[in-house]
């Protein structure tokens, strides 16, 4: 009764009486949620030390980098434990589930919200709203754009989908009155991935998004400005080769050695882009010259696709620095202009003048790079210019994004 009143020397006590008869095990999840390397030590401890205090089993779920920057520190290192990979859940089908307990919840329930024209709309099953989110998501482009931005992360995967559903439905009313007519609604793509790159923040900053700037490197120095697209183009270049594994972290420093940059330079190039996902080591543990690396999914499409969105060099533009003063206050005037301007169209005609004018700034700034490539005899993967290569593709893009806006706000001729 003493231990039963005091109650953790009675909980210790049955547990090691139930794991002398049968197995016990005890979980201990996402350990890494906690970034401070002390705490998470800690909190493996304390879970070893009461596993054998009753005589149990330690689980201890953790991601696979984690698990790699640990494995050979002194608390590891003090106890035997066998490592197994688990592969991560379909971003699809952790979202569908988090939708299903969503609409489970709100079924029955009547709320009101305000439209985008002001009026108050009244919904009288709020489960409704999840099914329109749904049918906007799932097994949409929209899901798929989450699942690349997440780079296989699921809690970001929730955290994006989140903000997004916060303040990516520039007009939820027009949203649901066409769910309701028609059964189904696909929210634009480019509101999503706009609402996902702000985050809670008016306008993009590299800080504060979940998705790097490949536009600027930020060493305080013009003319390495470009170095993470630089290395994010050859790599790209490179996996066009069936053949291709890993690019070495030397072959790297050696590149960069020949165009006149320093080693700290190329290790922070590097160090930046692990950390904005664009690409990861082969171990998963921190990079230096001696890593091999590999492409993520985000790294691909920030090339192949994300160069020519108009959406996303727009944000990228407003974090971005302009070394030309006459590009910066051309583009200054551009976007004052835009605000001015009232009519959807004519906007768009301007924003996608402010698109090319950045466009061909940042092309400008990287041409210097692959000309000094090729003036040195590097191979052709490091000589190409994925901006030019880019350039026709925004092109068409801007047209459909045009041909869209005069579609469906240009004023219809009596």
């Amino acid at each position: 009764m003493e231990d039963f009143k005091k109650g953790l020397p009675y909980v210790e006590k049955i547990l090691r009486y139930a794991a002398k008869g049968s197995a016990v095990f005890i979980a201990v999840d996402n350990v890494d949620q906690f970034e401070d390397a002390e705490t998470q030590s800690r909190i493996f401890l304390d879970a070893m030390a009461l596993s054998q205090k009753i005589g149990g089993s330690l689980i201890c779920a953790m991601r696979e980098a984690t698990y790699v920057e640990h494995k050979d520190s002194p608390v590891f290192d003090a106890f035997d434990f066998d490592p197994i990979g688990i592969e991560p859940p379909l971003v699809d089908a952790v979202l569908a589930r988090r939708f299903f307990v969503a609409r489970q919840l709100l079924e029955g329930q009547s709320g009101s919200f305000t439209a985008e024209n002001g009026a108050e709309v009244s919904v009288k099953n709020l489960a409704v709203i999840i099914d329109l989110v749904q049918s906007s998501v799932l097994g949409s482009a929209i899901g798929n754009l989450i699942d690349v931005l997440a780079t296989s992360d699921i809690r970001l995967a929730l955290r994006m989908t989140r903000e997004f559903l916060q303040s990516g439905w520039t007009a939820s009313g027009k949203a649901l009155r066409i769910f309701q007519s028609t059964g189904q609604y696909v929210m634009p793509q480019h509101e999503a991935l706009r609402a996902i790159l702000l985050g809670t923040q008016k306008q993009y900053f590299e800080e504060y998004s979940v998705v790097g700037n490949p536009f600027d490197s930020r060493l305080a120095k013009t003319e390495a400005q470009m170095l993470r697209l630089y290395v994010l183009s050859a790599m790209v270049n490179m996996s066009g080769d069936a053949s291709f594994r890993h690019l070495e972290g030397n072959e790297i420093q050696r590149v960069f050695r020949q165009l006149g940059f320093g080693d700290d330079l190329t290790a922070r190039v590097l160090a930046d882009l692990c950390r904005l996902r664009f690409i990861h080591t082969t171990s998963h543990t921190s990079p230096t010259f001696e890593s091999n690396f590999i492409l993520t999914r985000l790294g691909a499409y920030i090339v192949r696709f994300f160069l020519s969105d108009m959406m996303f060099l727009e944000n990228m533009m407003m974090d971005t620095f302009i070394a030309d003063d006459a590009t910066w206050h051309q583009l200054k005037e551009q976007t004052e202009s835009i605000y001015r301007e009232r009519d959807i169209v004519k906007r768009l005609a301007l924003r996608r003048q402010r698109v090319q004018a950045f466009f061909s700034y940042m092309s400008d700034r990287y041409t210097p790079l692959r000309d000094e490539s090729a003036r040195r005899g590097l191979p052709s993967v490091w000589c190409s210019h994925p901006l030019e290569s880019a350039h026709n593709q925004l092109q068409l893009n801007l047209t459909r994004a045009t041909r869209s806006a005069q579609r469906n706000y240009a004023p219809s001729a009596d």
